[in-house]
């Protein structure tokens, strides 16, 4: 193991984490503090306008509840989308799908942990970090990205290397991943009730 390469890694998980959190405005559809500060701002910014306009507060307040609506409406269509991992086949495969859903969430300004996933995937791919896996858990209940894993190492997180780093910006955190204690770390951290992982899409 290098330790130098470590704190790279590190470094690197947490930036993208960061950029995560900065790019979408909204956060996730699926965390209540998120679609509650999705309702302020689709709320409070529909009511300011309707008043500017002359009307009056009770009718400028069904304006705000209105907008909230319409913006919670991509936050539920994007909350389905998310209960599987993209396709990677067909035209828009691979990296390009990843960007893909990434571009799509950035523009709404909101996604749960596979659009997450994507964004961060996207900004270490782009930040020429290798390798990368963008990850779903086997029981489809989680996505995230891992830097540093074992090239053909498999489902079972113990056997991902101890060089492998956790890039989870839906759960705001990075962290290594050491092989002795990674099935539990796993289960601990994401709270699925499952560890083993597949990797959608890796670049070496």
């Amino acid at each position: 193991m290098s330790d130098g390469k470590i704190v790279v890694y590190l470094s690197e998980a947490n930036l993208a984490v960061a950029y995560v959190k900065r790019s979408l405005k909204f956060g996730a559809g699926n965390k209540w503090d998120d679609a509650k500060k999705a309702y302020e701002v689709h709320h409070e910014w529909a009511e300011g306008v309707a008043m500017n306009m002359g009307y009056p507060r009770p009718l400028a307040k069904v304006a705000g509840l209105f907008m909230y609506v319409i913006g919670e409406a991509r936050v539920i269509a994007m909350r389905m989308e998310d209960g599987a991992p993209p396709p990677m086949n067909g035209a828009h495969s691979g990296i390009n799908r990843i960007r893909q859903v990434a571009n799509d969430s950035i523009k709404w300004g909101v996604g749960n942990c596979g659009e997450q996933s994507a964004i961060s995937f996207t900004e270490l791919y782009n930040r020429g970090v290798r390798p990368l896996d963008y990850m779903w858990l086997t029981n489809r209940k989680h996505a995230f990205v891992v830097i540093g894993r074992k090239s053909d190492s498999g489902e079972d997180p113990s056997a991902w290397g101890d060089e492998a780093v956790i890039c989870d910006p839906w759960n705001n955190d990075a962290y290594q991943l050491m092989p002795e204690m990674a099935r539990s770390t796993l289960l601990a951290k994401m709270q699925c009730g499952c560890c083993d992982a597949k990797s959608q899409f890796r670049i070496d």
